[in-house]
This record gives C-alpha cells, structure tokens and sequence, in this order.
C-alpha cells in the first residue's frame, strides 16, 4: 500500500514552484531553478506521475542546478529519488513485503512508487555496513 498522507504536487505549489503539465515531452519530468518551474510528462500512470512530481519536488526543496559535470548531476538524481521515496514509501509496509518475498518489481508496484525511487530509497535506508560491502 502507498504511503498515501504526501503529496507532492501540493508540496511544488507551496513552495512555489510553477508546474505544467506537457503532451510529449522528451523527460519524465524537468525542473528548472532559476524559474521556479517544473515540467511534467502529461498522460503517465498515477503512480509514476506521482513519483515524477515527488523527484522535482526534492530538487526543488534541495535547490538542484543542473550542471556541465556528470558525477555532479548523477548524484542530484540519485538524491531527489532517494527524498522522493522516503516520502512516498511506507517503510513498514516495504518491509513487510521484501519479508514476504517479493522482488523489486512487485514491491514497487504494490507501494505505488516507480522502480528508479525503490532502488535510491533502499540505497538510503540500507546500514552502512552493507553499502560498504
């Protein structure tokens, strides 16, 4: 079950940030800084235009400016997803469905959330000792 009390189309709009919705666009989702701006692919599933919205808005709330280097943005990427899940993932409830022995595939789908969040959300809530390892 998703973790429902967020969201983060809300969340854009009180901190600001301008959001449009666009037929075709190139990205899932792009925010733009300097504007207070974010685009949104238009016709996604809920859940994955959910989990878009939820990504932009950790840019937004982290002040993320694309830039020319590559490390740089992957890290911004890996970031935003991992805040996009932790406020869109119910921890317990993941929990309880890697207990039951789902794969990541259906966890995601049973948690509402697209794949690319479940990964950086596991990643920040992994131990240290198993990211070392």
């Amino acid at each position: 079950m998703p973790h429902r009390t967020y969201c983060p189309l809300t969340h854009l709009r009180q901190m600001g940030v301008k959001v449009e919705f666009i037929e075709n666009l190139p990205e899932q989702g792009l925010y733009y800084h300097d504007e207070r701006r974010a685009e949104i692919r238009l016709g996604m599933p809920p859940d994955k235009e959910r989990s878009v919205l939820a990504h932009e808005a950790a840019h937004a709330e982290l002040g993320h400016v694309w830039t020319d280097i590559w490390c740089v943005n992957a890290k911004m990427e890996r970031t935003a997803n991992a805040m996009a899940g932790r406020r869109l993932i119910d921890y317990h409830e993941m929990i309880r469905l890697q207990r039951a022995g789902l794969d990541e595939k259906a966890i995601g789908e049973r948690l509402g959330v697209a794949r690319v969040i479940l990964r950086a959300y596991l990643w920040l809530s992994s131990p240290a000792w198993q990211l070392a390892a």
